[in-house]
């Protein structure tokens, strides 16, 4: 009779080596995970990156209607100037856009509403956002295309809010968003 000499590994030993797979396991996926973005980002297309935007407001003391007060009038301003800087990634590399803000009249009027401040009001007539611009798309120096717009939404109220309704100047955001939107299509379509 031979009696056989054999070692059975413990259990702690058995979920050792486990963790030690699914570690290696978690590692691999890492590293492939790593290797797979640096090659997008490798074979991503020269309008990938971002160019770059500059936007002036010319006089917003006398714009039609940007807000009552000063407060007002500045919060607004920087909205509407954030907004646009968000466009930078959109923008081709190399590329400038400039833009110049004439005049503006946001979506819906002022009216009195308590002694702290006032209401704006969307009725759907005549109160749609209007913004005055002028702009310039260059690259490296040389104009590409350029011009002076008025842009309107006379049925601003016929679309549903854009994004959240809950966000300062939906609907002049929206109306800039749209031309930028057309602007990029039809420097891609030269």
């Amino acid at each position: 009779m031979s009696v056989r000499n054999s070692v059975t590994p413990s259990r702690g030993a058995q979920a050792g080596r486990a963790e030690a797979r699914a570690w290696r396991h978690r590692a691999r996926l890492a590293m492939t995970s790593l290797a797979l973005l640096a090659s997008a980002v490798a074979l991503m297309p020269r309008w990938a990156a971002a160019g770059e935007i500059k936007i002036s407001f010319l006089n917003p003391e006398r714009y039609t209607d940007i807000g009552l007060r000063h407060v007002d009038r500045e919060r607004h301003l920087k909205v509407l100037a954030d907004h646009v800087q968000r466009w930078q990634g959109r923008l081709p590399v190399g590329q400038s856009l400039s833009i110049e803000v004439t005049d503006v009249d946001l979506a819906g009027e002022l009216r009195p509403w308590g002694f702290v401040h006032d209401m704006r009001w969307l009725n759907g007539r005549i109160d749609g956002p209007r913004i005055d611009l002028r702009w310039n798309l260059s690259e490296g120096g040389r104009t590409l295309s350029s011009g002076q717009e008025t842009l309107r939404d006379p049925n601003y109220l016929m679309r549903p809010a854009w994004r959240t309704a809950d966000q300062n100047l939906p609907y002049d955001r929206r109306l800039l968003e749209d031309w930028f939107r057309d602007l990029m299509a039809q420097a891609v379509s030269r």
